[in-house]
């Protein structure tokens, strides 16, 4: 009728708008901030930058007002180790001997994770749902102790050759990689500002969250291989390659890939239409928004028998890169894993090229 006809045109005039708007940031900024270096970057020098200033949440450590000492921390080795050896000091003097432990452990293993090496077991994604997660009550500065520690563990341990692409970009041209940082840290301090950002999120959030997006439309799932014929009537692909994350499955499951085109995330409404995200995870949920996960597993007891095996010291994961990542409910406890796709296997499928100028335009978008 001619309200329906109303409501669909006004719906049609906002998703347009919107994905102008989106569109505009990715066409546009990767101009705007190569012409900010005297010679623009090449495609590998872009990726570096990403997996060096954009994923280790580099740009935490950086005082734009003293650059030269803040990329110290990017040059320098001995640097890096002064400070982690300092932070590690003064949270010694905040936390008991066991929280100190567990806050060192974690936040090597989000590191490690950070960089692609391994998921683990038991995995929490950033400095505050560490701190939330150790016992009794800490200081309010730990976490912020814990955030800035976490960065230097990640890039210490991050691949030399791709810190050096960098740390060479930034000799020689020091006004482009400032301005790149800049920009990060006004999208953070933005992701930061957002409404309604839940407990929740806050618990589950990446830290070092950066848009990667790849082949439009590739979605992966992790699912029981004599589930084969059903998933390819859905348009899913069997690979061949066994997922190993979940320690305690009875039987084999495998990766299924689709290029199959589905319903998108902002064709909903317009209230629906800006996806309520924060660092990587929806708000109300607490669940990834992106493809590097592959499926969750709910339900109290499948909860609570993989915590148990978790907990195993006698777990060891066969595949360090696959595993079963927490969710996290508001009131800290665990009441889902999602399924976590390894690096190899997203490199290899997802078509990514990592290009730090085009997934900034993609998170300002």
């Amino acid at each position: 009728d001619k309200q329906n006809s109303v409501v669909m045109n006004m719906l049609n005039k906002v998703n347009s708008a919107i994905t102008g708007l989106r569109q505009a940031y990715r066409d546009d900024l990767p101009g705007i901030l190569e012409r900010t270096f005297q010679v623009p970057p090449t495609k590998e020098q872009w990726k570096s930058m990403y997996n060096t200033l954009a994923k280790t949440d580099f740009s935490s450590l950086v005082d734009l007002g003293n650059m030269q000492k803040s990329m110290k921390f990017l040059e320098e080795s001995s640097t890096r180790q002064n400070e982690i050896q300092r932070l590690e000091t003064e949270l010694g003097t905040k936390l008991s001997a066991t929280n100190l432990s567990d806050a060192l452990d974690k936040s090597q293993q989000l590191a490690d994770f950070m960089n692609g090496y391994r998921v683990g077991k038991l995995l929490v994604r950033n400095a505050y749902a560490i701190a939330q997660n150790l016992e009794g009550t800490v200081e309010s500065d730990v976490v912020q102790l814990l955030d800035r520690l976490v960065t230097l563990y990640t890039v210490e341990r991050m691949d030399p050759q791709t810190r050096e692409e960098t740390i060479r970009l930034w000799q020689d041209d020091p006004n482009g990689v400032t301005s790149v940082i800049a920009y990060i840290q006004g999208l953070n301090e933005a992701e930061e500002a957002k409404p309604g950002i839940t407990e929740q999120a806050r618990l589950n959030g990446y830290k070092g969250y950066i848009p990667n997006e790849g082949r439009e439309n590739t979605q992966m799932i992790v699912d029981l291989d004599l589930n084969e014929d059903t998933l390819a009537r859905k348009g899913y692909r069997k690979l061949d390659i066994s997922y190993e994350g979940e320690a305690d499955s009875l039987f084999p499951r495998s990766y299924y890939i689709s290029t199959v085109r589905r319903q998108g995330r902002y064709s909903q409404g317009v209230m629906q239409n800006v996806a309520a995200t924060y660092r990587g995870v929806d708000t109300n949920t607490g669940m990834t928004v992106d493809n590097s996960v592959a499926g969750i597993i709910i339900g109290d007891s499948s909860v609570d028998r993989i915590i148990q095996n978790q907990l195993d010291p006698n777990t060891v994961p066969e595949n360090p890169k696959e595993g079963l990542i927490p969710v996290f409910a508001e009131d800290g406890t665990v009441f889902a894993f999602e399924r976590a796709i390894s690096s190899d296997v997203q490199n290899l499928h997802f078509g990514r090229d990592e290009n730090l100028a085009v997934m900034l335009g993609a998170w300002a978008g």
